[in-house]
């Protein structure tokens, strides 16, 4: 387990669904005067296990953390694993 650090883009309302997987998360307005729908998570879990949840969230295009990863996927092997892992239960559900 890691103590990972996100920002999201978007009001906490719309993030709901990854906020209820994460009730001990550290949650802390981060909004400015660009980003006025801003805030951060600080949780302890796996890179892989996180981006699994932002992916079934539906918030993946507001996660900074994620769109981090999308850039430089030799950097977050997470990414790719969390990604097999999903199509993989996907597949398992369908028969």
């Amino acid at each position: 387990m890691n103590s990972l650090y996100d920002l999201i883009y978007c009001p906490r309302s719309l993030a709901k669904d990854l906020l209820t997987k994460y009730p001990d998360a550290i949650i802390e307005d981060a909004s400015d005067d660009i980003h006025p729908e801003r805030f951060s998570i600080r949780v302890e879990d796996t890179k892989k296990n996180y981006f699994k949840n932002v992916i079934l969230s539906g918030i993946f295009e507001v996660s900074f953390l994620f769109q981090m990863a999308m850039r430089k996927l030799e950097d977050f092997p997470e990414l790719k694993e969390a990604a097999e892992e999903l199509k993989q239960e996907e597949n398992n559900e369908r028969g």
